[in-house]
């Protein structure tokens, strides 16, 4: 995975995973006999110890945590819980349970787990040591990459976003950027895209040195338009060099955003008045009256006079804003 160049499959996603990391593989040496019997010597293994107390000179220690075994399982005919309690003390209790529903071996295991918690709740104990073949302390979810990723505890939830949003190796990134980062590092629960723009948005510094929006409060034009010559889009070609041979140098254009038809005439010079007549024999005579049309803020556009115009025969003229002039791109598609 190291050496071979796999982009494909699994082991291409771990090696994406692994690339931010430097590894270096080192190949092992062989292992002596005696090597291996000096380890089992400094390692002895730990099996269960059966006695409770265990006395140290004059002092004594007893085991002050409660031991609960847990198991499961289901057939096609039944299905059944086993719990095992043991006290600090060493009594032991011992609890069979027939489910009376259908489930799997792992959610026989879960009925087992849960039965025995609430045997102890009812006992007062406050720290057991569970046993069991099932990894019931954390929940993970397959992701779509084929990667197990963790689900967090609510308490777990807010370090997890705090460090990743304003912590050593945060930037004090967007809602989305700090879900990518979360799910990078191998962590999920249902609301994680809700939970980290709500966050981002919270964050008194990125409200203190964020960006500032010092665009006018506009409400948005959309520009879709269900039927042909409801909505025209204007804009001037800039002056053109050499002249035609007719001495005009400028051209104006009006394209329908339905259909795309253009219409367009050429002048030696431009005036508010030039444009109320291009919008009443190229666009209202022929067309109909349209229910808006859109221009920059030339100051041709702008004037009193196409003002006044426009709100005379009832069309709405929209101007495109000077801090995104591209969205007026019908017409300078045309253009």
């Amino acid at each position: 995975m190291l050496t071979q160049p796999i982009i494909r499959g699994l082991i291409g996603k771990w090696t994406m995973a692994l690339s931010e990391f430097t590894f270096q593989y080192v190949a092992q040496k062989s292992v002596k006999g005696e090597a291996l019997a000096d380890f089992l010597a400094h390692h002895p293994a730990q099996g269960q110890e059966e006695e409770l107390e265990v006395e140290i000179g004059m002092a004594r220690m007893e085991k002050n945590y409660w031991t609960m075994y847990f198991d499961g399982s289901s057939t096609e005919t039944r299905s059944g819980a086993g719990v095992v309690i043991e006290s600090p003390q060493g009594q032991r209790w011992q609890f069979a349970f027939q489910l009376d529903f259908k489930c799997t071996n792992n959610q026989a295991k879960y009925e087992a787990f849960i039965i025995g918690l609430e045997i102890l709740k009812e006992m007062k104990a406050t720290r057991v040591l569970v046993y069991g073949d099932s990894q019931l302390n954390e929940l993970h979810l397959k992701g779509s990459d084929g990667l197990l990723l963790l689900c967090p505890s609510a308490e777990d939830i807010k370090v997890i976003m705090t460090e990743s949003h304003k912590g050593i190796c945060g930037a004090h990134q967007s809602g989305v950027k700090m879900r990518w980062l979360v799910r990078r590092h191998g962590y999920y629960w249902p609301t994680i895209l809700k939970n980290c723009i709500e966050y981002a948005k919270g964050c008194i510094k990125c409200q203190i040195y964020g960006p500032i929006q010092r665009g006018p409060a506009e409400a948005l034009h959309p520009v879709t338009k269900p039927w042909p010559f409801r909505g025209w889009a204007v804009d001037i070609i800039d002056k053109i060099h050499p002249a035609a041979s007719n001495q005009h140098t400028w051209i104006l254009v009006a394209t329908d955003y339905f259909t795309k038809w253009v219409e367009a005439e050429s002048y030696r010079s431009i005036s508010s008045t030039q444009v109320v007549r291009f919008f009443e024999n190229h666009i209202v005579h022929r067309f109909g009256i349209p229910e808006t049309i859109k221009a920059d803020n030339d100051p041709i556009f702008a004037s009193t006079e196409t003002q006044e115009y426009a709100e005379r025969i009832g069309i709405k003229l929209v101007h495109s804003t000077p801090y995104y002039p591209q969205s007026n791109g019908q017409a300078e598609a045309s253009n």
